[in-house]
């Protein structure tokens, strides 16, 4: 007796095969979406982010030992200079443990488990967040100072001392430890399996929105206020120094006088050179002066950029991950999105405290020549390096 299989119960087979094909498809894809974020996570922090990071520290240690052999600057512009520096050495060791130190030995299983722990991964998570917060806006603290030069340079001393920079720092430094504390929490949750998953979720969601805020768009935003007007202040100094000389070249050629004496003459005529030696000092002056502010401009400029152009990927990266936590968004295409900026934003930081070197000293002729004689450049032959021109001295506030 021939059998016959029912159409119904093989369309339903075939159905519940099709799905199964469909959720394997979506768990391979997601399975090699997540080993593409990992793999690129691993160059950026590892092969990218780990060189950076070397030369970050280099680079900020000789920034320090520059601070220190300068006399020209004000100790609380010194002061503020080192404590950057500082942080700059901190937060890149934090991250050079944090990220590449665990990358390069992922096949060490006592390392990754004790790098793992909650309270050990909380801890190095939380200060690599603290430093990266007090970075920042030790940056804007600088930007304030050069404001404050600019707009009231006869009392810049007295408002901005020593203690009151050292009142600042110490600010910075406090507040920076308290917005992180929710950080510390969710590092610990993250790695303990004991406590509730809604605390994670909690505090993951309070440390993309500080990150969001008050790590990247209130910084930068800040910054680009202060280095407009600081812009606008030495504009309307040199234009006003502009118009000084003027007014000195007119008042220097004088009236018409009527005929007089021989000897008057000649009293006239020593009169008007002693004018025009005064004026040709003055005027040199001013424009040592005025070269003074366009190179302060110059080095606003770089600095704002140099800030806006390495924030400018965790300004969107600290957003998408804002998004996803408080959407709680676990899979899908803004999730793999939000996974591949977050290295992308990592590498950003870091050069930013790469390149406080680059940007406060190599600009300056003062430093140029303190780091050369630091690394005995004259003894290589290099005697041309320690040639600094008989331009002026940068101001005081560094």
């Amino acid at each position: 007796m021939l059998s016959h299989s029912n159409p119904l119960h093989a369309r339903g087979g075939k159905r519940n095969d099709e799905r199964r094909g469909q959720q394997f498809s979506v768990m391979e894809l997601k399975k090699s979406t997540a080993e593409v974020a990992n793999l690129f996570k691993c160059i950026m922090m590892v092969y990218i982010g780990g060189p950076i990071i070397v030369m970050g520290i280099i680079t900020s240690i000789l920034s320090l030992l520059m601070f220190k052999r300068d006399t020209a600057t004000s100790s609380a512009t010194r002061l503020l200079l080192s404590t950057i520096a500082a942080t700059d050495i901190l937060f890149l060791v934090c991250c050079f443990i944090f990220w590449t130190v665990k990358e390069i030995f992922s096949g060490s299983p006592t390392l990754v488990a004790f790098l793992n722990s909650p309270f050990v991964y909380g801890f190095l998570f939380y200060i690599c967040n603290v430093f990266e917060l007090q970075r920042n806006w030790l940056v804007v603290v600088l930007a304030v100072e050069r404001l404050l030069f600019f707009l009231k340079p006869l009392e810049f001393k007295s408002i901005w001392s020593l203690s009151r920079v050292r009142g600042i720092i110490i600010l910075v430094i406090l507040l920076s430890c308290l917005f992180r504390i929710p950080v510390l929490i969710y590092g610990i949750a993250k790695h303990d399996a004991s406590l509730d998953p809604a605390v994670a979720r909690l505090t993951k969601l309070i440390h993309s929105l500080t990150d969001c805020i008050l790590l990247t768009i209130l910084p930068v935003t800040v910054m680009a206020v202060l280095s407009t007007l600081t812009a606008a202040r030495v504009r309307a100094v040199i234009e006003t120094k502009r118009r000084l000389d003027n007014d000195c070249v007119s008042s220097v050629a004088g009236p018409s006088m009527p005929s007089v004496s021989h000897s008057g003459a000649v009293a006239t005529e020593a009169i008007k050179e002693q004018k025009k030696e005064g004026y040709a000092s003055n005027c040199s002056a001013d424009k040592a002066g005025a070269q003074t502010h366009n190179r302060v401009i110059k080095i606003l400029h770089t600095v704002l950029i140099t800030f806006i152009i390495f924030c400018s990927p965790a300004v969107v990266s600290t957003t998408v991950h804002a998004y996803v936590a408080f959407h709680k968004i676990t899979s899908g295409p803004v999730d793999v999105v939000s996974k591949i900026l977050a290295p992308i934003s990592n590498v950003g930081s870091l050069l930013n405290s790469t390149s406080n070197f680059f940007v406060y000293i190599i600009q300056s002729r003062r430093y140029q020549k303190i780091i050369a004689e630091m690394l005995m450049l004259d003894r290589c032959g290099l005697k041309k390096f320690l040639k600094v021109t008989n331009k002026p001295a940068e101001n005081s506030s560094g």
